[in-house]
């Protein structure tokens, strides 16, 4: 009886994402992962709104209308917590890799805001009516921290 040694699966070429320098991670099989470029075109609430639809069709038992009343009342509450939570975006600069660790409101109306490379970035005017990249301004304060896990002012 002949004993054959198991190899490990390599691919035998570069996955394309890796050959072409296409963004992608790449899994130990050989086959990238793609990363969105594009934020998720729903916004929160109609998320949530798709999964109690979503939820109440495959339950079983559960009629469609149920699905449709608890969607009504999720509805409800983020209109009534949208009054005190306020979600603001702000457009990034190419390249820049925003993974804040911290926020700071500094006395001039600007925000800081630390990021885990160790770098400390500073919005001017976050409070704009219209931000576009046009008219906000991201400048690089600090950097070589390691880690910075928040900020005080």
């Amino acid at each position: 009886m002949e004993l054959v040694q198991p190899t490990p699966f390599l691919p035998s070429s570069p996955p394309p994402a890796a050959a072409s320098g296409q963004p992608g991670r790449v899994h130990p099989t050989g086959l990238p992962h793609r990363i969105p470029s594009a934020p998720i075109p729903y916004t929160y609430t109609e998320l949530v709104l798709i999964f109690f639809v979503l939820l109440a069709l495959v339950a079983g038992g559960a009629p469609p209308a149920r699905g449709v009343e608890l969607a009504e009342r999720a509805l409800a509450e983020f209109e009534r917590e949208a009054k005190y939570y306020v979600l603001e975006s702000f457009p990034i600069p190419e390249g820049l890799k925003l993974e804040p660790s911290g926020l700071a409101s500094l006395p001039d109306g600007r925000l800081a805001i630390a990021i885990r490379k160790g770098e400390i970035w500073i919005l001017d005017q976050p409070a704009r009516a219209d931000p576009t990249l046009e008219n906000t301004t991201f400048t690089r304060f600090a950097s070589g921290l390691h880690e910075p896990l928040g900020l005080a002012w």
